[in-house]
């Protein structure tokens, strides 16, 4: 498995980024959509933060998101030195009084693109990757998550700007709110998805570098009713994930600790 070394004079060979992250989202009702520099406590109408950490699969184990990245090259117009990034496993799970319950995230594997396969995962790993993590089924989106890693200079790789655009799935739980009742679960696609970018000096980023989302994107709603809006606060990285661990980590005072 790609161990995704820091370095600061090239990126890290190709390959799985398992991670283990975080997420706020902001979620706001309202007929147009919110002013993206306007501050979350001055919109009004119906709004809340949503905040999703890592899924515990049913034998305890934390599932991490993984990215994919190809090798590096140097793209034909600048010189500077890229990769592509694709999001292969999306691993968030919150509550949300907004959306009625708890909330899970799901986005479509990159296993059918060439050179963006995920290698080296735990067995029957690759048979699931475009099944909600928390089990039942849900509805896949139906493009790519897929960004770029580029560097800012040709004379350096760091810092780099990393961008990406994530089409994404909601999964509720509808039965008492909970997504164990998976027979019961609803998914919502989000009608636009979700930009989001960073300033790295690192690969993976260190957990107080997190890709953020610069606008208010649609997750549901038609033209004649009030509309569901989403603002990705950030995902942040908290470490290279694996396989092995029963506890999830978070961000306190700056540090990355268990919960």
């Amino acid at each position: 498995m790609d161990t995704m070394q820091r370095t600061q004079n090239k990126f890290p060979q190709g390959g799985n980024t398992p991670v283990f992250s975080e997420m706020s989202a902001l979620l706001a009702i309202a007929p147009r959509r919110p002013d993206p520099n306007a501050a979350f406590e001055d919109l009004t109408g119906p709004k809340e933060r949503l905040f999703m950490q890592n899924v515990i699969d049913q034998s305890g184990i934390v599932q991490p998101s993984i990215f994919v990245r190809s090798d590096t090259f140097s793209e034909p117009h600048s010189g500077l030195d890229t990769q592509v990034l694709g999001l292969a496993v999306c691993s968030g799970v919150g509550s949300s009084a907004l959306l009625g319950g708890d909330v899970a995230v799901h986005v479509k594997s990159t296993s059918d693109l060439p050179g963006m396969t995920p290698a080296d995962l735990p067995p029957g790993a690759l048979q699931v990757l475009d099944m909600p993590l928390i089990g039942g089924r849900a509805i896949t989106p139906k493009q790519h998550s897929l960004g770029k890693i580029q560097a800012l200079s040709p004379e350096s790789p760091f810092p780099a700007r990393v961008t990406i655009q994530v089409y994404y799935t909601f999964v509720l739980g509808t039965r008492d709110g909970k997504l164990s009742n998976v027979s019961d679960n609803i998914s919502v696609e989000g009608q636009e998805p979700h930009y989001m970018e960073a300033v790295v000096t690192s690969i993976p980023p260190d957990a107080n570098t997190p890709l953020q989302g610069r606008e208010w994107d649609l997750l549901t709603g038609g033209d004649n009713f009030l509309k569901l809006w989403i603002k990705m606060e950030y995902f942040r990285f908290l470490g290279t994930g694996d396989w092995q661990h029963a506890q999830r980590l978070t961000l306190r005072d700056g540090i990355v600790t268990t919960e």
